[in-house]
């Protein structure tokens, strides 16, 4: 009998271990310990939307394996973060009004996603990023206290940067050790001065500067050879020239130059002989001329030049070929007589009159005095 009862306790044993061992591999919940008794992965995204504005659930992971997401809280710092080491894609933090570092994230050394800081309104130092050496792309927008990139400086790697709309920063000095991208797209940094700092080699999709209120120059540029990204200069109230795109020799796509109303002269773009897009050069109020243009050859869209209230010469004594539109239109002080001369320069090149169709000429009448 004794026997008996003792069999029957080994049977209930066997099966409450069994139940334990099951139990223990469940792995429901956010947390696995898959990589080991030091190390906790937080599976799929973490979005404080769905904790209550807080990141004191992760306090004990090192790893996200999604997406991080860090919205809408009332924190002052990312110190609950300070055991993370890594995240499987990107890293959003916006719109924390109180947030005044992001201190927490040290210990990341890279981002294979997108990493966007934006809209957080105290956030004063990205100090605590400077371990970071590779991210897929860098945005960074509408923290007005950011004056510097400070805590940038070791990336050097991404695809795209992005700085924009970051009223109080005063240059890119940290960005100094990324030399290429598909993307770059700096706008509406109203303090922003100077590009230098940035040692770009190659910009391969976009290349945009645009309503940067302080900006003179795009000095920082220099070492852009050939660009096969679409570049736009835009609306830059301060810009009084290109300098600092001297030593590119083509452009790949299109070339826009519009509504920078400091702009005497295109200095700069002395060495450009082709243009494989449109090049438009459009309502800058105070072009005199576009003789930095002197050496372009052709032009493989469209050709607009227009609403440039002060432009008297236009000096694109080389211009051979161009292709589907050609418009020079609206500019009240440049003489009419001007404007048939390269037209006819560049017909003469295309093949005749056949081509003048593609045309839309206007100017103010003025006596030719070389006739």
């Amino acid at each position: 009998m004794k026997l008996k009862n003792l069999g029957h306790l080994f049977l209930i044993y066997i099966f409450f271990m069994s139940l334990v061992t099951i139990i223990s591999c469940d792995g429901s919940g956010g947390g696995d310990d898959d990589g080991g008794a030091d190390e906790k992965i937080w599976e799929g995204d973490y979005d404080t939307n769905y904790h209550g504005g807080s990141l004191k659930e992760l306090s004990e992971f090192s790893s996200v394996s999604g997406n991080l997401k860090i919205t809408n809280t009332n924190l002052i710092n990312l110190s609950d973060l300070e055991t993370l080491t890594s995240v499987g894609k990107g890293i959003l933090i916006s719109r924390n009004p109180a947030l005044v570092s992001l201190s927490g994230l040290q210990n990341l050394t890279s981002i294979p996603g997108e990493l966007t800081i934006s809209q957080n309104d105290s956030l004063e130092s990205l100090a605590a990023l400077s371990n970071i050496k590779y991210v897929d792309s860098l945005h960074i927008s509408s923290n007005n206290l950011l004056t510097s990139l400070s805590g940038l400086e070791n990336i050097s790697s991404t695809l795209e940067i992005s700085i924009t709309n970051n009223d109080s920063l005063l240059n890119l000095l940290e960005l100094s050790h990324i030399t290429s991208v598909e993307i770059l797209s700096i706008q509406d940094n109203d303090l922003l001065a100077t590009l230098s700092g940035l040692k770009l080699t190659s910009v391969d999709g976009v290349l945009r500067i645009s309503g940067n209120n302080s900006l003179t120059d795009l000095s920082g540029l220099e070492k852009i050879v050939s660009i096969e990204a679409a570049v736009i200069i835009s609306e830059n109230a301060s810009l009084s020239d290109l300098s600092g795109l001297d030593n590119v020799t083509k452009l790949e796509r299109d070339l826009i130059i519009e509504g920078n109303n400091s702009l005497m002269s295109l200095s700069g773009l002395e060495k450009i002989e082709s243009i494989g897009g449109e090049l438009t050069i459009s309502d800058n109020d105070i072009l005199a001329n576009v003789n930095g243009l002197k050496h372009l050859k052709t032009v493989s869209g469209n050709f607009v030049i227009e609403g440039n209230d002060s432009l008297t010469s236009l000096g694109l004594d080389n211009l051979c070929s161009t292709r589907f539109y050609f418009q020079i239109d609206g500019n009240k002080n440049l003489c009419e007589y001007l404007i048939e001369e390269l037209a006819d320069q560049v017909l003469s090149c295309t093949g005749g009159d056949e081509y003048r169709y593609r045309m839309n000429l206007g100017g103010k009448y003025c006596p030719n005095i070389d006739d």
